[in-house]
């Protein structure tokens, strides 16, 4: 079984995403798995709340004890979800269970060690009545041990406009 060499879950190392959309037209075709943090605020995938998820299949099956992913956070919404990983994308096991938690931003999941090919991330709810998709902004795996460096930061708000017109 491979061991992960830094995040496995970029376009670069072989990753694909094989169910979800991108949330804008103008977004890259790979943004969630182009291994940028958050280059553009219309950089992001979703899908419906109650129906499908955000799915990516990575190169190969990889040793993983953790998954990272920031769900939007250009205002102040929050979402619930689960995530299960599959080592075949027939057999799929629950790793976060967060359906009743109000989570915002970056997630940063621990799990016991196994086999990982696919990785599913499903939105079940939202404080937004208006918008019931679930927004994901960036996924890597194996997570960092500091996801959310200053660097990353700041190239995360690299624009002077963020997301939903608030202007700082």
């Amino acid at each position: 079984m491979a061991e992960p060499e830094g995040n496995v879950a970029t376009a670069e190392q072989g990753c694909t995403i094989i169910e979800g959309r991108t949330g804008c037209d103008n977004a890259e075709i790979d943004c969630i798995i182009n291994g940028i943090y958050w280059d553009h605020p219309e950089n992001y995938y979703v899908h419906d709340i109650g129906e499908g998820s955000i799915t990516i299949k990575l190169a190969q099956p990889y040793m993983l004890s953790s998954i990272g992913f920031r769900l939007w956070d250009g205002d102040v919404r929050w979402y619930h979800y689960y995530v299960e990983t599959s080592p075949d994308g027939d057999q799929w096991e629950r790793v976060a269970d967060k359906t009743e938690v109000q989570c915002s931003s970056w997630q940063h999941l621990i799990f016991e060690r196994r086999s990982v090919e696919y990785i599913r991330l499903v939105g079940t709810g939202t404080c937004r009545e208006s918008n019931k998709w679930f927004h994901v902004v960036h996924i890597e795996a194996p997570v960092r041990d500091e996801p959310l460096s200053s660097k990353r930061k700041i190239a995360a708000y690299n624009s002077s406009i963020l997301p939903c017109g608030i202007v700082f």
